[in-house]
């Protein structure tokens, strides 16, 4: 491929033309399996949609069996007729009764069998598809995590490429010059702070995307994921003055996915990060710790905590009171702690005096 340099785009030579060929056979590739599996879907509600009328077929006869009793007719027939009923006459009609009794009870079996079949069968399919639908609407919830994260990294990045420019032309400067060597470091160790942020904000990125971590329920270890996710934070908060605390006993475990405990965690600290870099006091604490039956996490803050009469409201989606923020990240994290069974409420913190939001777990099965 070959750029050109008046911004009117990619020159349209052979790669180009190659390019285009190669995603057009991916989009129709994708689109032929999607196809396939609508399909295949489709053909299973029709197929189970035709059992559930051929055992309304079945039921309908047995009501007719039962309709076209003749065992009541010939009581009726023995009841009318005058004279003593003969033991004989009794005998067969208790026999006709035990034969209709025993075709009874076969097709209402059979029907039984059908039709625990059948619904074992639609239940499948519908917890397939609903599975389905939860693993991607977790997924977005993840995606806009990841988003979030990448749009903070994005506006950090901004003001530290400027930086870095203006840095890297200030050495030029001093070299020229002659200056002393220790003003040219003293730049060079606000370049490698610099450099430090970015690094830590692609590692925290890259680390999310693990696939390990989107993998099924693990018993994980709270302080090791506290520790993984607050190591990369306090870097980035640290160029703020920001101070990130967390604390933790090595013996708290729970059941989650790692992906959605970070996500949680990530949404956390950036929402505490905003409140707290135009404060004098920068403190952002968590701490965890668990009762007999559920595990608890404290995010606190030295902001200006959540104003009185808001505590629901923030919680809401696209409720943000920042300009250029997107009021997700606090629904994403209500809504992954409700996944697990769990409540996030908000109130005041007695340390800090900023926000305290605390996160309630139950432990076990649901």
């Amino acid at each position: 491929l070959i750029d050109a340099t008046n911004r009117e785009g990619i020159i349209e030579n052979e790669a180009y033309v190659e390019l285009v060929g190669f995603l057009t056979r991916c989009t129709n590739l994708i689109s032929d399996v999607r196809r396939k599996a609508y399909l295949l879907e489709q053909e299973k509600l029709k197929k189970l949609e035709e059992e559930k009328k051929s055992i309304d077929s079945k039921f309908e006869e047995l009501k007719e069996l039962y309709r076209d009793d003749l065992i009541v007719k010939q009581i009726g027939e023995l009841s009318a007729a005058e004279g003593e009923i003969s033991s004989p006459k009794i005998d067969d009609l208790l026999k006709t009764y035990i034969a209709h009794t025993e075709e009874r009870k076969k097709g209402i079996e059979a029907i039984q069998e059908s039709y625990n079949r059948h619904y074992s069968e639609t239940q499948k399919a519908y917890q397939e598809k609903i599975d389905f639908q939860e693993s991607e609407l977790n997924l977005y919830k993840n995606l806009a995590s990841l988003g979030m994260l990448t749009g903070s990294f994005g506006h950090e990045t901004s003001d530290i490429v400027s930086r870095i420019q203006a840095s890297l032309h200030l050495v030029n400067v001093y070299l020229n010059t002659g200056v002393n060597t220790d003003e040219v470091l003293s730049v060079v160790d606000v370049v490698k702070g610099d450099f430090d942020r970015i690094y830590a904000y692609s590692n925290l990125i890259i680390n999310f995307l693990r696939k390990k971590k989107r993998e099924k329920d693990t018993e994980i270890n709270i302080l090791s994921a506290l520790d993984e996710v607050c190591g990369f934070y306090e870097t980035i908060v640290g160029a703020f003055g920001i101070k990130l605390y967390h604390v933790c006993d090595k013996s708290v475990f729970y059941k989650i996915k790692q992906i959605d405990f970070e996500s949680v965690v990530i949404n956390m600290i950036t929402n505490a990060f905003e409140q707290v870099k135009g404060t004098e006091n920068r403190n952002i604490s968590i701490s965890a710790y668990e009762s007999a039956s559920h595990v608890i996490i404290h995010f606190e803050d030295s902001g200006k905590g959540v104003p009185q009469g808001k505590e629901k409201d923030i919680f809401r989606p696209f409720e943000t009171s920042k300009e250029d923020g997107i009021g997700l990240g606090l629904n994403i994290v209500k809504d992954i702690v409700e996944k697990y069974h769990g409540e996030i409420i908000v109130k005041r913190s007695e340390n800090l005096h900023g926000a305290k939001f605390v996160v309630t777990l139950p432990k076990g099965e649901a």
